[in-house]
């Protein structure tokens, strides 16, 4: 049985989670445990979801050296638009985190990222007014944590 890359980083990620999952378990306080266990957790279970999946697929019939250097070679194409704007995405959400904090990015980051995927415009606005909700209610709220203000709003 031959092994696929996808499969090595898909082991990677579940030796990174596991040990952000064993190290919060240190923490001292369930304030501090909570975000980095959880956060770990769906890591592991994401990369256990996708070796499964490696290990599965790589059991199955191969195809000829032709066909799969054309799906590899298109495969390629798609997987570098997707992945530059995945990046961008993530690093238009960190700049605005940066510049106008968590209360204003996370409901703004959800609306663009809806309409741009062509939801309507209320379906879209009415998540952002929901994510604003969880995560005023989560960590203001419920955790009495105060969230990053952003740099305009006088953060430091």
């Amino acid at each position: 049985m031959r092994t696929k890359g996808g499969l090595w980083i898909a082991v990677f990620f579940l030796i990174i989670g596991l040990y952000g999952l064993i190290q919060s378990l240190t923490f001292g306080y369930w304030e501090a445990v909570a975000l980095p266990a959880a956060v770990s957790g769906v890591m592991v279970l994401m990369a256990t979801v996708e070796i499964g999946k490696e290990l599965y697929s790589s059991g199955k019939g191969e195809t000829t050296s032709g066909e799969l250097k054309l799906r590899r070679d298109k495969r390629e194409e798609i997987d570098f638009r997707r992945l530059g704007l995945v990046v961008g995405w993530v690093a238009a959400f960190m700049l605005c985190i940066y510049l106008f904090g968590f209360r204003i990015s996370v409901p703004l980051y959800a609306f663009a990222y809806l309409k741009w995927r062509g939801r309507h415009w209320l379906i879209a606005a009415v998540f952002a007014l929901v994510m604003l909700g969880f995560i005023y209610g989560a960590f203001e709220f419920g955790l009495k944590v105060s969230l990053f203000q952003g740099i305009v709003f006088g953060a430091r």
